[in-house]
């Protein structure tokens, strides 16, 4: 297998980075080359030489002095995280100091709350661990995916559609600066599944889209920015999440592909990242036949899938973190009095939010005691936690300032770059004999039409300002009488502009509208000349009969001031478009479609 995952030429390697250049052009420039992302490229995906994790390369002295003065106890401690949150009361605090000062535990995932809050807290655990802990978030679109009052940037897949790189390089800078502002020094992200199933129900807009390479190139950006603010990332959802429409917070999913499919699509942007220095991996609750036969066992906890496979074939040495051991795609399949051992075993450095931290500790000492976890690989992990600790910075161990937090974290320049990444992203599907480019709304009747909710959204009323017109309204589950309302009131119109608002974030799984709504959105599509703007979940198209009929498509990919109002300067004639499909949505709009239209 060895042989399958790293044979390579330097020719191939070459045509690569001459692709990377192209990519990557500058920063706040319109044009942008126009490279599909389902285009043939080389497969890279056997760089000989491996490049280490950055903070195996740093001074070993703070690691390995701490370490010499460490009971087992503490040891074992520094490999487990725990939940924290700042928008929950004394009880919560007290469980989580006992947790530091009894029990030593290494780390912090902090979930929901606010930003001052968490810094309040965090300042106060720091100060009574022994060791620095490690504070984390799941922060894939930046803070503001679990926090209030603080920015958050796109999603993953919105970002999928760019196509300049550097700008997903310049985010992470910028997210990476907010995470250490708040004494955050770990963002388990990015996600590099490739989401090649529509129906994904936890993936989906997580992921950067069904490209492998554009998987690739963007995530390596987005990590390369946070490495630059010293801010631990983390491979997520190995050995891949994307082909599957089972969620593992609530069942284990089951990759059924052979091995070849797997190097090929699910294996490949771990193969690449890791060979240029990834810092740690985050192993899913996944069934992989084809990597462990193992009947319902998780990855989480398979020495093949992780030792053998990441480990010893990938050459991977960096931090390998299990995702949560909460989720039911480990908890209904394996007991809970061995599952902390097992995933040790199964070459896990670090257990992610384990809920019960006593008996945790007692049976991974019990494990080492009797031999069965060697107490050398126990030092190993440990060793490893306290490098990557190094790395960060921990070892100055300073507290979070309080003062100008909010306006720090909120500072408008992150603003400015949010506002352009959305602008980037957004991608023209379909422009009919150049309408959009000759469209003056002014000059002709147009019904406004808002899809998905009780009320014409912001970027409705705007246009039917505009045109001194009054939005019409279609909702999410439109009646019969409704809908015979509003097919009266758009007769004599000769356009008809649909905005399509309030969808699930996961819309390839559902439809999105219900019968009524979508019968009225497809029979407009037939019979009228339709500009249709789509600011929700690409894949929601897919479920829209008639829908290439339209005029003109545009898709923002997520529903926000921001994009609604990009919108609007494009149909007052700004036009800057260069987004393109990171997903397929049709036969006819597949991955890596979008039409470039510049002004």
């Amino acid at each position: 297998m060895r042989d399958k995952l790293y044979g390579n030429t330097i020719l191939q390697l070459l045509l690569r980075a001459v692709i990377c250049l192209i990519v990557v052009a500058g920063m706040f420039c319109c044009t942008t080359p126009e490279t599909p992302l389902n285009a043939e490229e080389p497969d890279s995906s056997a760089v000989t030489r491996i490049v280490r994790p950055a903070f195996l390369s740093d001074d070993h002295t703070w690691a390995d002095s701490i370490l010499k003065t460490m009971t087992l106890d503490e040891k074992i401690g520094q490999l487990i995280m725990v939940r924290a949150y700042s928008n929950q009361g004394y009880r919560h605090r007290k469980d989580i100091e006992k947790q530091i000062e009894k029990y030593g535990v290494g780390g912090l995932i902090f979930f929901q709350g606010g930003p001052g809050r968490q810094a309040i807290l965090t300042n106060r655990y720091q100060s009574i661990s022994k060791i620095p802990l490690f504070i984390a978030m799941d922060g894939e679109w930046g803070l503001g995916m679990r926090l209030d009052s603080v920015l958050s940037y796109p999603y993953q897949m919105t970002l999928g559609a760019i196509q300049d790189d550097q700008l997903i390089k310049s985010m992470a800078e910028d997210m990476g600066q907010q995470f250490r502002r708040l004494g955050v020094q770990w963002n388990l992200a990015p996600v590099v599944d490739v989401n090649n199933n529509a129906n994904n129900p936890v993936i989906n807009y997580r992921s950067f889209g069904e490209d492998k390479y554009n998987v690739v190139l963007k995530s390596q950006q987005y990590i390369a920015g946070l490495e630059k603010q010293r801010i631990l990332t983390a491979l997520k959802h190995f050995p891949g999440h994307g082909d599957t429409s089972t969620d593992s917070h609530k069942a284990l999913p089951v990759i059924d592909h052979e091995l070849g499919r797997l190097e090929n699509i699910e294996l490949f942007p771990f193969i690449q990242l890791i060979q240029k220095g990834a810092l740690a991996v985050m192993v899913g609750h996944l069934s992989v036949p084809a990597l462990d036969s193992t009947q319902k066992y998780p990855t989480s906890l398979s020495k093949t899938v992780i030792n053998e496979l990441l480990k010893n074939e990938m050459g991977f040495e960096g931090l390998v973190i299990s995702d949560a051991m909460d989720m039911r795609g480990l908890t209904d399949y394996v007991e809970k009095d061995s599952a902390e051992v097992l995933a040790l075993l199964a070459g896990n450095d670090i257990i992610e939010l384990v809920e019960d931290v006593e008996f945790a500790v007692q049976s991974i000492k019990k494990a080492v005691l009797t031999n069965k976890i060697p107490a050398s690989e126990i030092d190993q992990k440990c060793r490893k936690v306290l490098l990557a600790k190094y790395w960060t910075g921990l070892f100055k161990k300073s507290p979070v300032a309080l003062e100008n937090l909010y306006k720090d974290l909120n500072d408008s320049a992150f603003v400015t770059l949010i506002s352009e990444l959305y602008r980037r992203s957004i991608t023209l599907l379909e422009n009919k004999d150049s309408v959009l480019n000759n469209l003056t709304l002014g000059d002709r009747s147009v019904a406004v039409i808002s899809v998905g909710s009780g009320r014409a959204s912001p970027f409705a009323k705007n246009v039917a300002d505009t045109l001194r017109t009054r939005p019409l309204v279609l909702p999410r589950y439109a009646s019969h009488n409704h809908t015979m309302e509003l097919r009266k009131n758009i007769e004599k119109a000769d356009y008809v502009l649909l905005s399509l608002h309030q969808i699930s974030r996961q819309s390839g799984v559902k439809p999105g509208y219900g019968k009524n709504t979508r019968a009225v959105i497809e029979e407009l599509l037939g019979r009228h000349n339709v500009v249709l703007v789509s600011f929700r979940n690409p894949y929601v198209l897919s479920h829209i009969k008639n829908v290439e009929k339209a005029r003109v498509v545009l898709l923002t990919y997520q529903d926000n001031e921001v994009t609604q109002n990009t919108v609007l300067e494009i149909f007052n004639g700004n036009w800057c478009i260069s987004g393109k499909l990171p997903v397929t949505i049709n036969d006819n709009w597949r991955a890596g479609h979008g039409i470039t239209l510049e002004k």
